[in-house]
């Protein structure tokens, strides 16, 4: 009986935890793909300031693909519960839209919308991707800085 009411306790927590408000600082950090042999977004950094920095998987390391401003959303003009973000990407060859959603505060579900600008006549596709949060001992062995949040 004891271990069935702390399972109970226990799963009251977590949908207590999960129904917490996100701010839009909760997407800030570095978020590594949970996938390692993913052909797509590999990490993703968002800085304080609501930039968002995204790597794809290219050899021999991953490659920057861009940055941008990062605009979160509630569900109504009213809900500060922001658990939803957008970025948009200009490259050459390609337009891409991103969609973050914050699951937790150490996850997040990434779609990106690939549009193909360069009359190459390859089909636009959609890649959903999902993410952790990196620890502090990933964080360290990366190569950025805060120069890579300027622009």
């Amino acid at each position: 009986m004891k271990c069935l009411r702390a399972f109970i306790l226990c799963l009251f927590c977590v949908s207590f935890l999960s129904l917490a408000e996100a701010a839009p600082s909760d997407f800030v950090g570095t978020w590594i793909n949970v996938n390692p042999h993913s052909r797509g977004v590999v990490r993703i950094v968002v800085s304080p300031n609501m930039k968002m920095r995204m790597f794809g998987a290219c050899t021999p390391s991953a490659c920057d693909i861009g940055l941008a401003p990062l605009y979160t959303y509630g569900k109504s003009v009213e809900d500060a519960d922001h658990r939803q973000g957008t970025a948009h990407y200009t490259l050459d060859f390609k337009e891409i839209d991103a969609k973050l959603t914050l699951v937790s505060r150490q996850r997040i579900d990434l779609e990106h919308f690939n549009r193909f600008t360069d009359n190459s006549n390859r089909q636009n596709y959609l890649m959903k991707e999902r993410f952790r949060k990196a620890t502090n001992f990933e964080i360290m062995n990366m190569p950025l800085s805060p120069e890579d949040f300027e622009n």
